[in-house]
């Protein structure tokens, strides 16, 4: 066996070569994604203990838990607020129906009477004359 015979040089049609290119490119991508998944995972442990860490030495860590707090508690007054509000707003505009229903009403009846008096006077006063 000659030396040629052992190490023949592989020749890939264009095709493949794209293929080979393709699958090749997809596994390093997902490597890379893998290794700065890691990275982060990594750096967001050590920086989360030197965070505490440090929150604890400068004895900010309840300051900041109380503003947290502090916080919510002012979102959930605001919200409330706001809901009390549109209750308000609701019920006045039904009162505020209920008011036009009797103040039309009032009018008719009174308008009515108005011209029943009227006629009334005007009919009198056809027949005396």
């Amino acid at each position: 066996m000659k030396k040629e015979d052992t190490y023949k040089q592989v020749i890939f049609s264009d095709k493949k070569i794209k293929m080979y290119e393709k699958i090749i490119k997809e596994e390093t991508a997902e490597k890379k994604r893998q290794l700065y998944r890691a990275l982060d995972n990594k750096v967001d442990e050590v920086f989360d203990k030197k965070y505490q860490l440090f929150l604890k030495e400068t004895k900010t860590k309840k300051p900041l838990e109380d503003l947290k707090k502090a916080g919510i508690e002012l979102q959930n007054f605001q919200r409330s607020i706001e809901n009390k509000l549109q209750a308000l707003k609701i019920m006045l505009s039904l009162r505020l129906k209920k008011s036009r229903l009797f103040a039309s009403a009032n009018l008719k009846l009174t308008v009515g009477t108005f011209i029943g008096v009227a006629l009334i006077m005007t009919l009198t006063h056809l027949t005396e004359n």
